[in-house]
């Protein structure tokens, strides 16, 4: 854990291998300056003890980046369809609308994403649109398809 510096100002380094790939090494290092106290054996211990869950937090980091960077293109993706895509919670709250259900939902005719939730332009509508939502949400299921200026059945 111990390393050699070559920097002047840097008068003692401890490093340490967050993650190992076969074309890179994300490693840590600590560091004191020349003229501050030595690291004690304490601190060592402790930073020792901190290693594992630094190098999970780091892998997790970096694993979120990859994610964020995958979503981001299959919302390009989406957004070049067509046909209008949602992606709403269990509750009805909007997590995702491409383009085209943008403008759809904009148009206040049937379906609307007031204050973030679908919802029905009829009250008695809305409960039984949530309830069609809620139900899927705990299902694989997906929805049918209507074309635009369809009455959608909500039974």
């Amino acid at each position: 854990m111990s390393c050699q510096s070559s920097s002047p100002s840097c008068a003692e380094c401890f490093g340490a291998t967050l993650e190992r790939q076969p074309e890179y090494a994300d490693v840590l290092v600590v560091g004191r300056k020349v003229g501050e106290a030595n690291f004690s054996k304490r601190g060592k211990q402790a930073l020792q003890a901190l290693l594992p869950h630094l190098a999970r937090a780091w892998r997790v980091t970096r694993a979120m980046a990859e994610m964020e960077v995958m979503v981001g293109s299959l919302k390009l993706v989406l957004d070049r369809i067509d046909r209008a895509v949602v992606i709403a919670g269990p509750d009805g709250e909007i997590r995702f609308a491409n383009q085209s259900a943008d403008r759809l939902l904009g148009l206040g005719d049937a379906i609307d994403a007031t204050h973030g939730r679908l919802c029905a332009l009829r009250a008695g509508d809305t409960t039984a649109l949530r309830t069609l939502i809620a139900r899927a949400a705990g299902t694989a299921a997906t929805a049918k398809l209507f074309p635009p200026g369809a009455r959608i059945p909500f039974e």
